[in-house]
């Protein structure tokens, strides 16, 4: 399943997610993405991946708004959990799958919309590549990106062990051990070329310095 050495961290979540308390801190979808479900619709988005679906925080969210929603994760057990939520709410317009976020099961320009929070950055800069790559492919063009990437203002950078460039181990938390890919500024703009950037913001989340960039953006092929 894993595209290189460094797509590890969903061995982590598979144990994180296989219970319910581990599960608790990931139910509610971000603010930054259910923030622009309005904007979505009125520009005639209608089918949305959410890659690195995790137990469905996001896909549930998107679907009971309306949108054909295909999630998909590594995690098995994330994966199995969204598949129960599936079924108890009676969702017609989820599909899942299990899968990496360097190999996208899915045809070219099959979506309007990509959603990806807290994932590609799961790797080093070959497989964030290879991410981005996948998300262009099956992307229509003039859709929309939905996505989050690691800060180098996060305080992670810099600790555990240095594997590859701008990547570390974590050596604290659930994915200890499992690489992480750091940017700046600079970097997005030259990883993300092809899009349009609407919004940029490097903002911590609910742990101190927990910074990350949350980005919103169109694809412009």
């Amino acid at each position: 399943m894993k595209k290189n050495e460094f797509e590890t961290a969903y061995e982590a979540w598979n144990i994180v997610w296989a219970d319910e308390r581990g599960r608790m801190d990931w139910m509610a979808p971000e603010p930054f993405i259910t923030s622009k479900v309005s904007y979505l619709k009125d520009n005639g988005v209608k089918e949305i991946l959410d890659l690195g679906s995790g137990i469905g925080r996001h896909s549930l969210e998107l679907a009971k708004a309306g949108f054909k929603v295909s999630a998909i994760d590594a995690s098995e057990t994330g994966i199995a959990y969204l598949n129960e939520m599936v079924t108890k709410y009676d969702l017609k317009n989820i599909d899942t799958h299990i899968g990496s976020f360097t190999n996208i099961p899915y045809d070219e320009n099959s979506f309007d919309a990509i959603v990806s929070f807290n994932v590609i950055y799961h790797g080093n800069h070959e497989s964030v590549i290879n991410a981005i790559n996948e998300i262009k492919r099956v992307m229509r063009p003039g859709g929309f990106l939905i996505i989050s990437m690691l800060s180098k203002k996060n305080v992670g950078y810099g600790k555990g062990e240095l594997v590859a460039e701008n990547t570390w181990t974590k050596d604290q938390g659930n994915e200890v051990g499992h690489p992480h890919y750091y940017v700046n500024e600079h970097d997005i703009l030259a990883l993300f070329k092809d899009f349009e950037i609407y919004e940029m913001l490097d903002t911590a989340h609910k742990k101190p310095n927990s910074y990350h960039w949350h980005i919103f953006s169109k694809f412009l092929k």
